[in-house]
């Protein structure tokens, strides 16, 4: 399963970088995501009938810039895109200057 055009398609709106598992550039917003698991399911006859993918979705920006209407944002556009409802947790980098926003959501897709 290959998602990555919805994703990049829900994220690109808030015109910052969207990269799959890791960004070299040096904006101070950027998204990164990776496929933490892909499995058949609904099978009939031994062979899965849809697939899912469960996506972790990282949102990087600055620790001191007020994040919280952003992940509303986020989430919502997941949704349209069609992912299931997002959890997120918040998290500061080391250094204590980079805020980590991760959203963990799954689509499911017919084979």
């Amino acid at each position: 399963m290959n998602v990555n055009k919805k994703i990049i398609g829900a994220l690109q709106g808030f015109g910052y970088p969207v990269v799959q598992d890791l960004y070299t550039g040096k904006k101070d917003h950027y998204f990164v995501f990776t496929y933490a698991d892909e499995r058949g399911i609904n099978f009939s006859d031994n062979r899965p009938k849809q697939e899912k993918a469960s996506i972790n979705i990282s949102l990087f920006l600055p620790a001191n810039e007020n994040y919280m209407q952003l992940k509303e944002d986020v989430k919502k556009k997941l949704i349209g895109a069609g992912f299931s409802y997002p959890s997120a947790g918040q998290y500061l980098e080391q250094d204590g200057r980079i805020r980590h926003v991760v959203f963990v959501t799954e689509i499911t897709e017919r084979i």
